[in-house]
């Protein structure tokens, strides 16, 4: 796409740095489940031949891996053209194929050990063995996949809205027409390929599998003449895995951590902007030369006058041996140690665009109070083993002057907080009186003061109004308000008409528990 831009005369000139190309990383994901399904097809082939010890046997259940798979794509692609739906061939949508891979056999190998059965040990004629004993088992196979279906159909329904739910869909449709596609191979081209290639004799039976055979009857009777201790171990069984589950971390989904990392940079109100570059430059390079030992792929930096972000990607997974979590921190603490300026290591985000560790969210009418309680819970979660990095939302902004007007003492001298607010919004902000015409569009004509002459917070304490209850004079600003310099929150969220503050940290572990 860039060099076909290139090409076209408007963007001759255009310079590109490619830092992060996603595109690569989703064709590896394919490659490697593509990959991944071929190799567990070809195991559960052998895995086949292991405990058949035929090769007539393994070659009628292989040829129900390709064919149902065929069927499956074939009726995928019939739901799209004919039905409306939206399914495709994804991630995941393959990985529902791969889980139907190592189940579909399940029917074929019922069908072919019924027949085979017969064949050997009634000596009946191939054809006849074939019908009696797909007859046998046809019951048993349809509702041993109905069961199966039955657990999964239900996800289709689901709703929510979320982005999960509606991959669920894809893996859910793409795993039951495997399933169905498996049953009707199993109960149709099964018995026609064993009708033709069982019509030579067989051979004995294999030894091993005889004593297996054997064993599992030994151990069926056991279990039948000792009831009470069966029906013990089976209410100790129960009980364990109900405690397995109980005590098992839960989380709604895998966090798998994406391969960007960012932190952040609090520079102090003395730097100007030549001197947040050059933090920035020394910092990028110091990094750069050890780009190597931090696993590094590509730096970015970005933000504002008082608060900038590092954004680091990673090398791929697999081509290093540290989490991303533990590169963050390592490279966290090869920062400089520059005073007054602080490093905060940014949350960790996750595919799907989630980010990790703990989040806390404050709702109240009163700013004053949830800035107080994030406070506080902000010193609590420090103390907690496993989670670091503990910041708020009232800390994530930059430094503003923060203007708080007595209004006992303001309306004393006939002055509203309106007035107050209008004076400094003059005072340090542009305002637009008008519009300029040119032959192709309109341009706002911007009234703002010279930069030395804007007013700083001294200018706004000395600044004087006009008394309004009819008392004559003037009156300071700084008399009727206190000013203070503090972190602005990070963007000002409400809900229902209610302020949101949030804390939040890192954690060294995912899991509920």
């Amino acid at each position: 796409m860039l060099e076909e831009l290139k090409t076209q005369p408007q963007f001759a000139q255009l310079q590109t740095r490619i830092f992060f190309d996603q595109s690569e990383d989703i064709v590896k994901q394919l490659t490697s489940l593509r990959n991944t399904g071929l190799l567990g097809g070809v195991m559960a082939i052998i895995i086949l031949f292991v405990f058949l010890r035929n090769v007539r046997s393994t070659l009628i259940i292989s040829l129900s891996i390709p064919i149902s798979i065929i069927c499956t794509f074939t009726f995928m692609y019939l739901l799209r053209e004919f039905a409306g739906s939206s399914i495709s061939i994804n991630l995941i949508s393959l990985m529902g194929l791969m889980l139907a891979i190592g189940m579909l056999v399940d029917s074929a190998v019922v069908v072919l050990e019924s027949i085979y059965r017969h064949r050997q040990e009634s000596d009946m004629p191939a054809k006849k063995a074939a019908i009696v004993g797909t007859k046998e088992v046809t019951m048993a196979v349809v509702a041993a996949t109905a069961t199966t279906l039955c657990v999964f159909l239900p996800l289709i329904f689901m709703g929510g809205g979320s982005p999960m739910m509606s991959f669920m869909k894809d893996f859910v449709i793409a795993f039951c027409i495997v399933m169905v596609a498996a049953v009707f191979i199993a109960l149709t081209l099964i018995p026609l390929l064993a009708s033709r290639l069982f019509s030579r004799p067989l051979g004995e039976p294999s030894r091993f599998f005889a004593r297996m055979a054997n064993f599992y009857a030994y151990i069926l009777s056991w279990n039948l003449r000792h009831r009470p201790v069966t029906i013990a171990s089976f209410v100790v069984i129960l009980y364990g895995s109900y405690w397995l589950y109980q005590n098992i971390e839960q989380e709604f989904q895998p966090q798998a951590p994406t391969r960007d990392i960012s932190i952040a940079a609090v520079v102090p109100g003395s730097y100007d902007i030549t001197e947040v570059k050059a933090l920035f430059t020394d910092v990028e390079k110091l990094l750069l030369d050890r780009k190597d030992e931090f696993q590094i792929e590509s730096i970015s930096s970005s933000g504002s006058l008082r608060r900038a972000n590092i954004r680091i990607v990673l090398t791929a997974p697999e081509e290093r041996q540290e989490s991303a979590s533990e590169l963050q921190t390592k490279i966290t603490k090869a920062l400089p140690e520059i005073a007054g300026v602080q490093w905060k290591p940014g949350r960790m985000r996750y595919h799907g665009g989630g980010s990790g560790g703990v989040n806390i969210e404050l709702r109240g009418d009163n700013m004053a109070v949830l800035s107080n309680i994030a406070e506080d819970i902000r010193q609590r979660m420090e103390l907690i083993d496993g989670i670091k990095d503990v910041d708020t939302s009232l800390e994530r902004g930059d430094e503003e002057i923060q203007i708080n007007v007595n209004r006992a003492i303001a309306q004393t001298y006939g002055i509203s907080p309106q007035q107050a607010a209008r004076t400094v919004q003059a005072a340090l902000s542009s305002r637009t009186r008008g519009q300029y015409k040119t032959e192709d569009r309109e341009v706002d004509i911007l009234l703002q003061l010279e930069e030395e002459d804007r007013a700083n917070v001294q200018q706004l304490q000395n600044m004087t109004f006009e008394r309004g209850n009819g008392g004559g004079g003037m009156i300071a600003f700084g008399t009727l308000a206190d000013f203070s310099l503090r972190k602005g929150p990070e963007a000002i969220r409400r809900q229902d008409r209610k302020s949101i503050v949030t804390v939040g940290g890192n954690t060294s572990r995912s899991g509920m528990r």
